[in-house]
């Protein structure tokens, strides 16, 4: 009973700390995707 709890805890764990990292990775596309273009606007304009 306790080893099939540990057994399913691990790669639960797991999972959960991939999925965090791809949700943050697809945060840091949007925000460059909504930064870079600002970026080269204010350059263009100095």
């Amino acid at each position: 009973m306790v080893l099939s709890r540990v057994a399913t805890a691990l790669p639960t764990g797991l999972l959960e700390s991939l999925l965090i990292l791809a949700m943050g990775g697809v945060v840091l596309v949007i925000v460059l995707a909504v930064m870079l273009p600002i970026i080269e606007l204010n350059n263009l304009v100095q």
